[in-house]
């Protein structure tokens, strides 16, 4: 083939072409039904960098919990326990769940948490592992 019938970018390699190159992070943390005090249980997942910008939350429920009423488990930071993620559903086990699709790009450094909570009796079981993925600003 000629060089001529190539573009420009095949022609001389790429060299032209600048890509910009994103590096992940992943917070994550185990969340346990011994966890909660008064119904309450809140792990610090890690910090999203200011600058950096919000991927994706998930949650994965490896034993289900089982509280007498309500179990909830959300992911968020200090000022909205579930603006990232907002029903991890661990009434069942072996479940994921993926959170909110939003463009949340901190402007100073934000401590990412996962919160359970119940309501009724309290559970004798459940366990789930949060993740939460952004880009490195």
């Amino acid at each position: 083939m000629s060089d001529r019938l190539r573009s420009r970018d095949l022609r001389d390699g790429g060299r032209n072409t600048t890509y910009a190159k994103a590096t992940q992070g992943v917070l994550s943390g185990e969340v346990l039904f011994s966890d909660a005090v008064s119904g309450v249980a809140s792990v610090a997942l890690g910090t999203i960098p200011a600058g950096g910008r919000f991927v994706e939350a998930k949650v994965n429920i490896l034993t289900a919990f089982n509280a007498g009423t309500t179990n909830t488990l959300t992911v968020g930071i200090a000022s909205d326990t579930d603006y990232l993620l907002a029903a991890g559903n661990p009434d069942v086990a072996d479940s994921e769940t993926i959170g909110n699709l939003l463009d949340y790009q901190p402007t100073e450094d934000t401590i990412v948490y996962a919160r359970y909570a119940y309501t009724g009796t309290a559970p004798t079981t459940g366990k789930a592992v949060a993740y939460v993925t952004f880009e490195h600003p």
